[in-house]
């Protein structure tokens, strides 16, 4: 765009052939951009109003406000404005008041190369028409191109003289510094003063900054109303505007200096750069461009806002050195050369932190290491001999500052961790260069001159971090080699302090590989090994399985797995096998518990062959101690499939131990008494057969019950049950099977089972004995025998009309028999009539018991029994009986 300029006022005729009144008068040739919009906005002016009743006059308007303005427009191009008023238009004596005339200089930002403020008062801008150049019916020239000339009123020796005045100088800080929060805070500083000190206000304002960054402040010397300015510095005038001093103070919208009331808005102006300015304005202005050209030269920093403060820390860094900058001078530092330096200069920068070496050691250690990570952060655009400089300085600081007898672990971690955390950001190994032989000593040393326990345990993470960031070998860790030897070293001395600090260590030795699967393990291991070279106690191997142990449950299902991978590498199987343990009564309900038992058991006892052998048993037994405890809280189908799970691979193991037995129990109750399917009778012949053949023991039980009612089903020949029952009790407990915790009911069901198909022979009194021989019996019990045997033959007898049968089970009955058995015959045969009784009667007196005197006697009082009870009475009798039993 090069430099144009452009003048508008109140004129006959305007170089674009308007006719008369307020117009652009003329421009240089070559300003294309002269009628757009935001350049027109630069012709803006709005007269102070005056007071009521008062006219303007030609005296008056002499002393309207000079708007003296500097604008950045939207295209990037800079603009400087003097805004005059005329007062008359260009008809002069005779015209109208509200004339002004604007001329402004547009230019590239490149083209602006002095500080806009000098062209107040210079020739560039005119603040006055002649009477003939506006009065002219011919359009104007073109204007030629302007030239950027500084006036006589502005420079820097004007500014230090002005700033020399009364309390100037301070007031000028407190412009500084607000002008600075404009970014962040949006708020203007607004100055009513005599007019040509606002200027030089503003001008002090831009000498403070680098020419390209003082071009980014927008001023203007005079707004009408200052709210609605574009410029971040406005002048004002104390009447006949909007600006109101205390209304401006008061919304706090805006940073006022009003010297005309004498009214200020409180600002704080504490800060070396503060300092620093006084004394270039004092004694020393080309320190401040010194300070300008390492802006400029040596940053890409051009905004004008609180990164000024970084700016001069850094160049006061490079120039006096860390002793003159704070902790917190420092951290603005860091922030302003990541962001503004090139590569180049922030090499400078860590050149002149390394000469500063002695200084940084003097920093508290929280400032030191803050200087340090800095230094760490540039590594990489440093040469090797340099990066290793850095590299010492941090660790001989590290050292230093872990040596010292006042610093707290609160204080001194989490400054490692930093500065370990940055280094890790660039693939630096702290540890590995802490363990580098001599630092390796020093850091050792420590202890002996300050052994805290916290110092110990943050040695132990830096060892075992060095051993992970190098991935040494585990044979590395064997007590025999240095970085093994370390930790036995430790631990041996840690624990003479006491035992529960040795507890500790290896607590923390652990930690430090909980996220390596490999490590851990091993380490476990060479820490039991130094444990028993020390000739510790068992206690002391117990508490470091049970914190592995611990740990270990608490990590995930494949950390987990690969740990017991490891484990089984070296056939660890009492290890793994108490992992599993705890694993398993983790567990909160018993189907997570069977779900992690089966993934277990398949995983690993049925692939690893000796550590089933060593530990499937046990196991298993585990497992079913806990399914014992917790079965009550699952349904009952569910209960009989866990249970049969759990002895079927117990049988399948050839286990011998006692819960088998109640499993075996257990499964049995889940079996009806009545007729079996398929499936029970196989159940039912494997429970045999592990009896018989692993447990080596007598059958009893429901058991027993079960195989006295198989082996009498498949009886197909009367000779065949003796032998049966002699073949049953050679299997079973002598006393027989019993029928505890059956129900009556139940009972009745099985001999119906048991006995169905020898219904279908001529018992004699001998078959009727062997098949009694086989039971325990309770009274209950034998009373219902009876009742079966007497019903089912009497039933069969009837309908072949052969009573031999059922007389050979009277003849039993007699003998086996009591009272109460004769009482229930009499009753069950009262309901023949008198007929059918009496042919009984005799065939039984005069065949069957003939000869039997006994039996004839017992068999009368049956007969007697029989004729005495009325069989409408009896059927009421065991209705009510049956009652009582439900």
């Amino acid at each position: 765009m090069a430099k144009h300029q452009i003048i508008y006022t109140s004129c006959m005729r305007g170089i674009d052939g308007v006719n008369d009144g307020q117009q652009i008068f003329s421009y240089d040739e070559s300003f294309a951009d002269g009628k757009a919009d935001e350049v027109k906005s630069l012709f803006t002016y709005q007269v102070p109003a005056l007071p009521a009743g008062t006219l303007m006059s030609e005296e008056i308007a002499l002393t309207m406000p000079v708007a003296f303005s500097y604008r950045l427009l939207k295209s990037g191009s800079a603009s400087v404005t003097l805004n005059t008023y005329l007062g008359r238009d260009y008809m002069g004596s005779a015209g109208r008041f509200g004339n002004h005339l604007s001329h402004s200089v547009v230019c590239d930002f490149s083209d602006f190369d002095i500080y806009p403020c000098e062209l107040y008062a210079s020739t560039t801008l005119r603040s006055s028409m002649t009477y003939e150049e506006v009065n002219n019916p011919e359009p104007p020239a073109y204007l030629p191109t302007p030239e950027l000339i500084k006036g006589y009123v502005i420079d820097p020796d004007s500014i230090v003289e002005f700033l020399g005045i009364s309390d100037n100088l301070e007031r000028y800080k407190q412009m500084v510094t607000a002008m600075l929060r404009f970014q962040t805070e949006k708020k203007r500083i607004v100055i009513c003063d005599e007019p040509e000190n606002i200027v030089k206000w503003i001008a002090a304002l831009h000498y403070t900054l680098p020419l390209d960054i003082a071009k980014n402040v927008n001023f203007t010397s005079y707004e009408f109303d200052p709210e609605l300015s574009p410029s971040q510095i406005c002048g004002v005038v104390s009447e006949g505007t909007r600006y109101n001093c205390i209304n401006y103070i008061s919304s706090n919208r805006h940073y006022v200096f009003d010297f005309i009331n004498n009214k200020f808005t409180p600002v704080e102006t504490n800060n070396i750069l503060m300092d620093f300015l006084d004394t270039a304005f004092s004694f020393s202005y080309d320190s401040l461009t010194d300070f300008h050209s390492f802006i400029l030269n040596n940053t890409i920093y051009r905004e004008c806002n609180d990164k000024f403060y970084a700016a001069f820390y850094l160049y006061n860094l490079l120039s006096e050195g860390i002793s003159e900058i704070t902790k917190e001078e420092f951290n603005e530092i860091e922030q302003f050369a990541e962001q503004f330096l090139t590569d180049g200069k922030k090499k400078e920068v860590v050149f002149k932190l390394l000469e500063e070496q002695y200084n940084i050691n003097q920093l508290e250690n929280d400032y030191a290491l803050l200087v340090l990570g800095y230094m760490l952060q540039s590594l990489n655009i440093l040469e090797r001999t340099q990066q290793n400089m850095v590299k010492q300085m941090i660790v001989d600081r590290l050292i230093m500052s872990l040596s010292t007898g006042n610093i707290s672990e609160e204080d001194y971690i989490p400054l490692y961790n930093n500065i370990d955390n940055m280094a890790r950001s660039i693939n630096l190994s702290i540890p590995a260069e802490l363990m580098v032989e001599k630092n390796r000593d020093s850091l050792l040393n420590v202890l002996s001159e300050s052994p805290e326990m916290w110092k110990v345990y943050f040695i132990v993470r830096i060892i075992s971090e060095y051993v992970k960031d190098m991935s040494l070998s585990t044979e590395e860790l064997y007590p025999d080699r240095p970085i093994g030897a370390i930790y036995y070293g430790l631990v041996g001395s840690v624990y003479r302090t006491g035992r529960n600090n040795g507890y500790t260590v290896i607590e923390k030795i652990l930690e430090g590989f909980e996220s390596d699967v490999e490590y851990y393990v091993d380490m476990t291991l060479n820490i039991e090994g130094f444990l028993k070279d020390l000739n510790l106690g068992e206690e002391d191997v117990d508490h470091l399985w049970e914190y592995f142990y611990g740990q270990v449950l608490n990590k995930d299902d494949v950390s987990f797995e690969a740990i017991n991978k490891k484990l089984a590498e070296y056939d660890l199987f009492e290890e793994m096998y108490h992992l599993y343990e705890r694993n398993l009564k983790k567990k909160a309900s018993l189907p997570e518990t069977r779900e992690y038992f089966e993934s277990y058991w398949n995983a690993w006892f049925s692939r690893n062959k000796k550590y089933g052998q060593a530990y499937a048993a046990i196991a298993l037994k585990t497992y079913e101690e806990i399914y014992e405890r917790k079965i009550s809280t699952i349904p009952d189908k569910e209960q009989f499939d866990y249970t049969s799970e759990i002895l079927n691979m117990a049988m399948k193991m050839g286990i011998t131990d006692d819960y088998v037995s109640l499993l075996c129990e257990t499964i049995l109750e889940y079996i009806p008494m009545g007729k079996r399917t398929s499936e029970n009778k196989e159940t039912i012949s494997e429970l045999y057969k592990y009896n018989r053949e692993v447990l080596n023991k007598a059958i009893e039980g429901k058991l027993l019950l079960f195989i006295i009612a198989l082996q009498l089903n498949r009886v197909t020949r009367k000779n065949d049950i003796i032998t049966t029952v002699q073949k049953i009790k050679s299997v079973s407990v002598e006393s027989g099977a019993c029928f505890e915790r059956i129900a009556d009911g139940k009972i009745k069901d099985y001999f119906e089972w048991a006995f169905d198909s020898l219904g279908n022979f001529n018992l004699t009194k001998e078959d009727y004995e062997a098949l009694y021989s086989l039971f325990d019996f309770t009274n209950s019990v034998h009373s219902i025998f009876m009742d079966y045997w007497c019903r089912a033959i009497y039933k069969d007898s009837k309908g072949d009309k052969d009573y031999s049968s059922f007389a050979e089970f009277l003849r039993f009955m007699f003998d086996m028999g009591n009272q109460n058995d004769q009482d229930m015959v009499g009753k069950y045969l009262c309901k023949l009539s008198k007929s059918k009784l009496e042919d009984l009667n005799v065939e039984m007196l005069t065949i069957h018991f003939k000869r039997d005197r006994k039996a004839a006697h017992a068999w009368s009082n049956i007969r007697e029994i029989a004729d005495s009870t009325n069989p409408l009475l009896n059927n009421l009798s065991n209705l009510g009986n049956l009652f009582k039993k439900k």
